[in-house]
């Protein structure tokens, strides 16, 4: 079988002081194969049945505005109110009941908003669970992470938690997470840690992840060394992304410019992952934040048919033979862009 040489989550770097970490050590062996899926399937063209993971965005609403974040670039809750809403339970149940009958292994609830709005969110994780799941997860600022919440989040099995927070110092932070007070979001991780050690479970796996950025590349290894003294168990960077070229202020950022595209660009997303807006609206990867490319919607279609229909086999069609710019949704989109960044900068120090 053919084998390309597909970049996995190209933008991510993590440091990992162990191959199995102690908050994985009792994952079944159904989550190691999601794992060798995840890593393996762009490479070799393999389309499962079904998505290994289901993006679910259960809220659209956030309590912060991050100037660097796609939402407030586009001034989304003013310009388009009509995108903001929390995911109906029943919706949620529906897309997790047919993904547990074709074996889904992964569901991440959340995309554009904080999941931690939605008042169902224990519930959402519980019923995950019970229907099979192995990896239960999902992204936070870590503002509500604390009191009765953590310990729900906790007790209804959650698998991992990422909280974003991207500076170590107190005015740097602020001015970053705008909204959020630098003491209150550490205390809030330092509890949950205390929380989940003192529950006597190894997991949730708790993660830390900056943005990269220009305003706090100076600090990638205190920071690390910040939150792990803190007991969490992996500290994570993503590369700052101009969303569509929105930001203002991208020239104070970090990212190479001006770039070349690679020709041979495959996204590994389209064999990994699709996503599920709060209304319903069935997107093909994290990339297209205006839903161009609205492949159906899951309250009335079948996840399962949307995956293999005519589409998104058209689309993985492309990227397979490096014609991948034909397709709108990648014209506009950024990763491209970025992955080219990031290999320039890294053949530039090297």
């Amino acid at each position: 079988m053919e084998r390309k040489d597909v970049k996995i989550n190209p933008t991510y770097e993590e440091v990992r002081e162990a191959d199995i970490l102690p908050c994985e050590a009792d994952l079944p062996e159904r989550y190691w194969e999601y794992r060798r899926k995840w890593n393996e399937n762009p490479k070799h063209n393999i389309v499962e049945d079904f998505p290994l993971n289901l993006d679910l965005e259960v809220s659209s609403y956030c309590n912060l505005r991050c100037p660097m974040c796609y939402r407030t670039l586009e001034n989304l809750e003013e310009k388009n109110p009509s995108r903001l809403g929390f995911m109906d339970w029943r919706l949620f149940q529906k897309c997790i009941d047919e993904g547990s009958e074709y074996g889904l292994y992964a569901v991440k609830l959340n995309y554009e908003g904080e999941p931690l709005l939605h008042p169902k969110l224990p519930e959402m994780i519980a019923y995950a669970k019970k229907k099979g799941v192995v990896d239960v997860q999902f992204n936070t600022n870590g503002v509500l992470l604390k009191g009765d919440l953590a310990k729900k989040i906790l007790d209804a099995g959650v698998d991992r938690v990422i909280i974003s927070f991207d500076s170590i110092h107190k005015e740097r932070y602020e001015a970053i997470r705008v909204g959020a007070k630098f003491e209150e979001v550490v205390r809030n991780v330092e509890e949950f840690v205390k929380l989940r050690d003192k529950s006597g479970r190894k997991g949730p796996c708790i993660r830390v992840s900056m943005v990269k950025m220009k305003e706090n590349l100076d600090e990638v290894d205190e920071f690390y060394r910040f939150w792990k003294e803190r007991g969490v168990d992996l500290v994570t960077y993503v590369n700052y992304v101009n969303y569509k070229g929105k930001d203002p202020n991208a020239g104070e950022r970090y990212i190479a410019q001006p770039v070349k595209l690679r020709d041979d660009f495959i996204c590994a997303q389209l064999w990994q992952r699709m996503f599920v807006l709060q209304d319903g609206t069935i997107t093909p990867c994290c990339g297209d934040l205006d839903a161009q490319e609205v492949l159906g919607n899951a309250w009335t279609d079948s996840l399962h048919k949307v995956w293999l229909g005519a589409r998104l086999t058209h689309l993985r069609e492309l990227h397979w033979i490096g014609r991948y710019k034909e397709m709108k949704i990648c014209q506009t989109c950024t990763l491209p862009y970025t992955v080219a960044a990031i290999e320039q900068v890294n053949s530039n120090l090297n």
